[in-house]
């Protein structure tokens, strides 16, 4: 996206000096001459930076700036106007987060298109910094839901475990069946025994990942005595 600026100003000759002042500039530029025309001009496009005066018909650049922050608020504002009171600083700078405020006259070919500069660098700040913070919101809800359905998943095997070591117990040997021959009365028990605890680890108490990781080392023991038959 280009630089894109949208400039607000009742006055013919400031809209013309400015416009002469921008020739030659990268910046693509939109004029309102009042409230209204501003009005249509950012239901239709979206801009970097947005430069108005106070006094408008129609909407008024208070008005201008304060729909700005409610749907725009990535939009760097400026305000050129001829007179403004400290009461109205205060209000622009800290409750309506205006860039720069310039009183007339000014050259807009020197201090004045230096702030326009500093303000597309601003707005490319502003930008990256709350699609960051919308990424981050993104990542942290993921995992909470992913968190959520872990839980889901542990509460079902908890309500599900007073079921499964009898189960589990129930299949206990039925591994050893297939080297029935090749396995002593006393090499059987033993292995059952193993699978017996192995079953007790995983169903038979609180689930920690001490008990997980026994049961896993039994497992293991249990298949290379049987991978050795």
């Amino acid at each position: 996206m280009g630089k894109k600026l949208l400039f607000i100003n009742k006055y013919p000759e400031l809209v013309e000096e400015f416009s002469a002042a921008m020739q030659g500039r990268d910046v693509e530029i939109d004029i309102a001459t009042n409230g209204i025309e501003a009005a249509a001009c950012l239901k239709k496009n979206t801009y970097q930076v947005a430069v108005t005066g106070l006094s408008l018909d129609g909407y008024n650049g208070e008005q201008i700036v304060t729909y700005l922050n409610k749907n725009f608020p990535d939009t760097i504002c400026i305000l050129y106007t001829t007179t403004i009171s400290p009461a109205q600083l205060y209000f622009f700078f800290n409750e309506r987060n205006v860039f720069r405020v310039f009183l007339r006259p000014v050259d807009f070919k020197k201090e004045f298109y230096t702030a326009l500069e500093d303000a597309f660098e601003h707005y490319e700040l502003r930008k990256a910094e709350r699609e960051e913070k919308k990424a981050r919101r993104e990542e942290i809800a993921a995992q909470a839901k992913e968190m959520l359905g872990m839980k889901g998943e542990f509460d079902a095997r908890k309500k599900m475990q007073p079921y499964a070591l009898p189960y589990m117990k129930r299949l206990t040997g039925l591994s050893l069946l297939e080297y029935a021959g090749s396995l002593s009365a006393e090499e059987k028990d033993r292995m059952k025994a193993k699978e017996w605890q192995a079953a007790e680890l995983c169903f038979g108490g609180e689930m920690r990942g001490e008990r997980l990781e026994k049961a896993q080392e039994l497992a293991a023991e249990i298949r290379a005595e049987l991978a050795g038959l």
